[in-house]
C-alpha cells in the first residue's frame, strides 16, 4: 500500500512537474515576445525622431521668409504637400502609443523607459505640427501683405496715368480734338 501511495504521488508530483514546466515555456515565449516587440517599438521611435527632425527643417524659420509673391506661392505649395505628408504620418506616430500601451498592459519590465521614449515622441510631434501651423500662418499673412503691395503698385501707375493725362498743357487746335480731349479726361477720372 505505502509503494502504491508513493507511486501515485510521485505520478501527481510528475504532473505538477509537467504543467509547471508548460507555464514557464509559455511565460518565458510571452516574455521573448514582449522583448521583441519592444525591440520594434524601439525602432520605431527612432525612424519617427529621425522623420520628424528631417521635416522640420524643411519647414524653414522666419529668417529665410520668402520676398516677392511668387516664392511666397511657392513656399506655400510646399508646406501644403509637407503637411499632407503628415497628416498620412500621423497614423505611424498613434501606432507608437499602442505598443506602448500594450506593454504596459503585459507589465512589461522597462515600461518607463518605454514610455519616456512614447512621451518624447509625442512632444516632438506636437511641435512639428505647431511649427507647420506657425509657418502656414505667416506665409498666409505675408501673402495679403504682398498682395496688398502689388494693389497698392497698380494703384499707383493707374494715379500716374491719370496724373500724365490730367497735367497735360496740351487743349487741342481745333473743336473736334478739344472734345477727344476732354473725353479722354473724363474716362481717365471714372477710372
Amino acid at each position: 500500500q505505502m509503494v502504491k501511495d508513493i507511486n501515485k504521488r510521485w505520478s501527481v508530483l510528475e504532473d505538477a512537474e509537467y504543467d509547471r514546466e508548460k507555464l514557464l515555456i509559455k511565460e518565458i515565449q510571452r516574455q521573448k515576445n514582449l522583448e521583441r516587440m519592444a525591440k520594434t517599438f524601439n525602432s520605431k521611435v527612432q525612424l519617427r525622431t529621425s522623420w520628424i527632425n528631417e521635416n522640420s527643417k524643411l519647414i524653414g524659420d522666419n529668417a529665410d521668409l520668402p520676398k516677392n509673391l511668387a516664392s511666397i506661392n511657392a513656399a506655400s505649395i510646399k508646406l501644403n504637400s509637407l503637411i499632407l505628408d503628415a497628416e498620412t504620418y500621423e497614423g505611424r506616430i498613434s501606432d507608437l502609443a499602442k505598443i506602448k500601451d500594450l506593454l504596459e498592459q503585459e507589465n512589461f519590465h522597462r515600461i518607463s523607459e518605454i514610455s519616456s521614449d512614447n512621451q518624447k515622441v509625442e512632444k516632438l510631434w506636437q511641435d512639428f505640427k505647431e511649427k507647420l501651423a506657425n509657418r502656414q500662418l505667416t506665409l498666409e499673412n505675408l501673402k495679403q501683405v504682398y498682395e496688398i503691395l502689388d494693389d497698392l503698385d497698380r494703384l499707383e501707375e493707374s494715379l500716374k496715368e491719370i496724373e500724365d493725362t490730367l497735367s497735360t498743357n496740351n487743349l487741342g487746335n481745333h473743336a473736334t480734338e478739344t472734345e477727344e480731349l476732354l473725353d479722354k479726361h473724363n474716362l481717365s477720372l471714372k477710372n
